[in-house]
């Protein structure tokens, strides 16, 4: 092959050379021009996220700096008040029914098993902070009567009740119904108001049967009344029906229908802190009741073991008297 024809493909390779390496140089600068737009991209995105979580967060301080307010609070679920109810063992079949009423009329409440009456009763509030609940209702059943526990858990106040008078609603059989679940409208006597240790019973009551507004397991309804009357120094208990106005039977007014259960609490005491602490209340005619009870059994024993000593005394004498006349056969063998 000739040096020219040699020369002439040396050239044309050289050329290729150089087109190849201005082709690589020409992506590279695509690509770096990519890269910064990508680059550019991604700041602008990151800056449109912060711009963006920055007003998210002015939002929420201004929806805080509302609620804080006088304005109304948003339409959701904030008093989360639970009542528990629960019972001692070997409590009679009359207030067992009557816990499962109770429990039928406040849709807040929850049931537990029964407490061993050997521990302590201030092991409820362990038990209520397990189940998530603010208040209790304790049934405590002793050999005579049953008592019933009223108390704001975990820090207090309580209050200690004889419970008397108790009629179910299986028992009484009335006329009024109401919608299951709805919330009730509590009306109080106003002797509530005129001593201390009955205000402090009131918001017991008050937030021991009061259902929250808007809680998850009640109805936007109120159809029945729980009515606490203060009679002879005691609470007594009524639950009714408001029964609207019917113009097919003649009634422009709304009227009250019994539905029931009744029963009667007698206040005992009432306790500072939750099942104990310093006394408030104690109700003298209650202790006097009760020492003369105690009076008039011990002088029954004594009584009786008067009539058993008398009884031992005329056998011993009757003993004394009597005389065994002497057997002649006793000296046969001597």
């Amino acid at each position: 092959m000739s040096k020219r024809k040699l020369q002439g493909i040396e050239q044309i390779v050289n050329m290729k050379n150089i087109e190849e390496e201005d082709f690589e140089d020409e992506e590279e600068s695509e690509g770096e021009e990519e890269e910064v737009e990508e680059n550019e991209e991604d700041e602008e995105a990151a800056f449109s996220f912060i711009e963006d979580l920055k007003r998210r967060m002015a939002e929420e301080k201004v929806v805080t700096k509302k609620f804080q307010s006088t304005e109304p609070a948003p339409s959701k679920f904030f008093n989360k008040q639970r009542v528990l109810i629960l019972s001692s063992r070997g409590t009679h079949s009359a207030y067992r029914h009557l816990m499962q009423n109770l429990s039928d009329i406040l849709p807040h409440s929850k049931k537990d098993s029964k407490f061993d009456s050997r521990d302590p009763l201030k092991n409820i509030n362990e038990i209520c902070e397990l189940r998530s609940c603010t208040g209790a209702i304790f049934f405590e059943q002793t050999k005579r009567d049953c008592f019933v526990w009223l108390a704001k858990t975990p820090n207090g106040p309580s209050a200690r009740c004889q419970l008397s008078n108790v009629h179910t609603l299986e028992e009484l059989k009335l006329f009024g119904n109401c919608l299951k679940g709805s919330r009730p409208m509590l009306v109080f006597d106003k002797i509530f108001e005129t001593q201390p240790h009955l205000l402090v019973m009131k918001e017991l009551l008050f937030q021991t049967f009061g259902t929250p507004k808007k809680h998850p397991k009640s109805k936007p309804f109120v159809d029945h009344v729980l009515s606490f009357q203060y009679v002879d120094n005691r609470i007594w208990f009524r639950h009714y029906q408001i029964s609207e106005d019917d113009p097919e039977k003649k009634r422009t007014e709304n009227e009250l229908v019994e539905i029931g259960p009744r029963f009667i609490l007698n206040i005992v005491r009432i306790f500072a802190g939750s099942f104990g602490g310093p006394t408030l209340y104690l109700n003298a005619e209650f202790e006097q009741h009760k020492q003369d009870l105690k009076d008039q059994k011990a002088a029954r024993e004594a009584q009786t073991f008067g009539k058993m000593a008398l009884k031992k005394k005329h056998q011993d004498k009757k003993m004394k008297t009597i005389r065994v006349e002497d057997d002649p056969l006793d000296t046969v063998f001597d």
